[in-house]
Formats: C-alpha cells, sequence, structure tokens
C-alpha cells in the first residue's frame, strides 16, 4: 500500500469536525512534531491497520465498498479515537491538497473498482 494517503485536515482549535479545517498537514510530520519517533510510528500503524480493517469489515456484509474515510479524533494523551466512517467522502476538502494527491483521492475509487471487476470475473 501506498503510505503517501497519510495527510489530512486539521480541525480549528476547539473543534473536532474537520468539515472545515485550519490547515492540512502530512500526517507523519504531525505526529513527529507530538510525538517520539517510536510513539509516531506506532501511532501511524494503529491508523493504517484501523482503517483498513475498517474497510474490511464493512466490505461484504454491506456490499462492495469502493471508497470510504475512516475518521479519526486524537486525545491529549495521544489516544487515537474512532469517530466515524463515512461511505462518500467529501472530496472538496482536499481542494488545498498537493495535485498528485487530489488525483489519487479520485483515481483510487476507479481503480479499485476495475480490480473488483476482474476479480469478480476471474471467479
Amino acid at each position: 500500500m501506498d503510505d503517501r494517503w497519510n495527510r489530512l485536515p486539521v480541525a480549528y482549535n476547539g473543534y473536532y469536525n474537520t468539515s472545515m479545517y485550519d490547515y492540512s498537514i502530512e500526517t507523519e510530520k504531525l505526529f513527529a512534531k507530538q510525538f517520539s519517533s517510536k510513539k509516531s510510528k506506532m501511532l501511524l500503524q494503529m491508523v493504517k491497520e484501523s482503517g483498513i480493517g475498517t474497510a474490511k469489515i464493512l466490505d461484504g456484509p454491506l456490499g462492495t465498498v469502493a471508497e470510504c474515510s475512516v475518521d479519526f479524533g486524537m486525545d491529549y494523551n495521544g489516544m487515537l479515537w474512532l469517530i466515524e466512517v463515512n461511505g462518500f467522502p467529501q472530496k472538496a476538502l482536499y481542494d488545498d491538497f498537493p495535485q498528485k494527491e487530489r488525483e489519487r483521492i479520485f483515481k483510487n475509487p476507479i481503480l479499485y473498482s476495475y480490480y473488483i471487476a476482474n476479480k469478480k470475473v476471474d471467479s
């Protein structure tokens, strides 16, 4: 899996909702500013595994999930909390992301759909 997906919107101070956000930052850079290298790596792995695990759980009982976003919050102790899972993420939130990342945000659901279609044909 390509780890360059690690960019997130940072909510305004005192807010948890990122529908309107202060700025976006690479998750790795944010964690590196806040935590030790060891804890930062652990948190990145937790986010990745939790996001992929959530998608795997949902993909099946609900049909094929071509796209979802998993929203996490983090408390002042560095504890991650799953807030919600969105079946159709708001892509307008990513307007200020670098061009290559925006392209990936739009391409990945299409590529996954292509993968699933070919997988079903091969079965």
